[in-house]
């Protein structure tokens, strides 16, 4: 007896289903025609075909119920965890009585810790989060201890230190923005719910997360901006942007006035410490004493500038690997090389990162442009592309000098090395990876008793 699913053996018309029978398993037996508006011709099927396929066709549904409905079960499971989870953390923002958002593309490290050190000046058990090179908890008493970390960072590390932060019963809390990306950005001070959101500056960096156009940046940043709070920023060419998102949001907007303030040395910026002032201010301190706090502090932050070590020709190292925009790179450049006005040659040391090759250009081409310049040193894992940069750019091949992993490892002879007599040396690009190292280097070195802090 011939095989009813089997075409004949001198038909020249076949479909899909006739010439591989695996192809439509469950439906092999309905031919092309038999399927006409939703349903199914039974002219040439027999009833054991079609009681075949409607005994599949309901275990397959059957089969596809049960797997919706654990679907829609577990999603439903997540939903409410996350609702129990941002009731949680709300509840617990809420018993933080002053709570301080700083956000910004540099000095907001710096920012945060001068306010923290104001408010504990004024009597508020106050803690802080500085992400900065090294992220940091601050607890009430001052003491800075490093945030360990699984892995990359994630914002939950937040939620995880305002946990902390009630825990230790604080009155209030100064919470450094750690997201680049806006919607993170957004979700921090969502949750965080700020009395007073400081935004430092907009400069034009992490290209890859806010965008290549100013516009694009100064957007992605005020678009954090809390509802029915305090903004503070400087006068600068996004205060028109600023002041427009605060409107929509219903707070209010305060422009700190940095001019009068003498910050007494190099690498302390009077923009930050008219910030954080306005910071103070609005939160009810005493000017004189919050300025006097936030002097102290700043003093006492960690020096940034190293003489190389049993060096006969006199190199100064400056470590500004955190700068990595063009216009805090141009002021760094400019302040330090008057602070070593006596020195005659100028390097650049410049850590490179394959996942910021935006910064890597933009740096390169401005590089090459300046003429006070002796040479630059190019290393980290893109070096090789920055090096190819440079040289189009315009900058001589012999200006250029590719460090590898070992000259890192060595810093200090290898700057004694390339450099002449007399010489400045900034990092600037990255602290991440190399740059690390190469400061811990520097400052192995220092605890040895073999170098001298300018």
């Amino acid at each position: 007896m011939k095989d009813p699913l089997l075409p004949p053996p001198n038909s020249k018309k076949q479909n899909l289903g006739e010439r591989n029978p695996d192809f439509l398993p469950h439906f092999r037996f309905l031919k092309m025609g038999e399927v006409r508006r939703g349903s199914i011709s039974l002219s040439k099927t027999n009833s054991a075909d079609v009681k075949c396929f409607i005994l599949e066709y309901q275990v397959i549904t059957k089969s596809l119920g049960l797997y919706m409905l654990f679907a829609i079960s577990l999603t439903s499971l997540v939903l409410l965890a996350l609702c129990i989870e941002s009731l949680y953390i709300r509840r617990r923002v809420q018993s933080i009585r002053l709570r301080i958002h700083v956000n910004g593309t540099r000095g907001k490290s710096s920012v945060t810790r001068y306010i923290a050190a104001a408010l504990r000046a004024s009597g508020w058990p106050t803690v802080a989060k500085v992400t900065g090179e090294i992220p940091l908890w601050i607890d009430a008493n001052g003491a800075a201890s490093i945030i360990k970390r699984r892995g990359t960072p994630r914002v939950q590390e937040q939620f995880r230190l305002i946990s902390r932060a009630v825990r230790s019963g604080a009155g209030a809390m100064v919470l450094e923005c750690m997201s680049i990306n806006p919607e993170y950005q957004q979700l921090e001070s969502r949750f965080f719910r700020p009395h007073i959101y400081i935004i430092t500056n907009i400069r034009d960096d992490h290209q890859e997360e806010l965008g290549r156009h100013q516009k694009q940046q100064i957007d992605a940043i005020c678009s954090a901006i809390p509802p029915r709070t305090q903004v503070i920023c400087l006068d600068g060419i996004y205060r028109n942007a600023v002041e427009t998102a605060v409107k929509k949001q219903g707070g209010s907007l305060t422009v700190a006035n940095p001019e009068n303030i003498m910050p007494g040395k190099p690498g302390v910026f009077a923009e930050n410490i008219g910030l954080a002032l306005s910071a103070c201010v609005a939160a009810g301190l005493e000017y004189a004493q919050a300025l006097q706090a936030i002097l102290d502090e700043a003093n006492r932050i960690e020096l940034l500038a190293w003489k190389i070590p049993n060096s006969a020709q006199n190199l100064h190292f400056v470590n500004g690997f955190s700068v990595n925009d063009i216009q805090s790179a141009a002021t760094f450049l400019r302040n330090w090389r008057q602070h070593f006005s006596s020195l005659t040659a100028v390097y650049v040391l410049f850590n490179t990162r394959a996942d910021r090759p935006l910064r890597s250009r933009t740096f390169a081409h401005w590089l090459a442009e300046r003429n006070e310049l002796a040479g630059v040193m190019v290393t980290g894992n893109h070096k090789k592309a920055m090096q190819h940069i440079l040289r189009k750019s315009g900058m001589e091949p012999a200006q250029i000098q590719v460090l590898s992993n070992n000259d890192c490892k060595n810093i200090v002879t290898c700057l004694e090395r390339i450099c002449p007599p007399n010489s400045l040396i900034l990092g600037f690009g990255n602290i991440g990876g190399l740059g690390f190292e190469m400061v811990h280097s520097l400052k192995k070195a220092i605890n040895t008793g073999v170098v001298h802090a300018d």
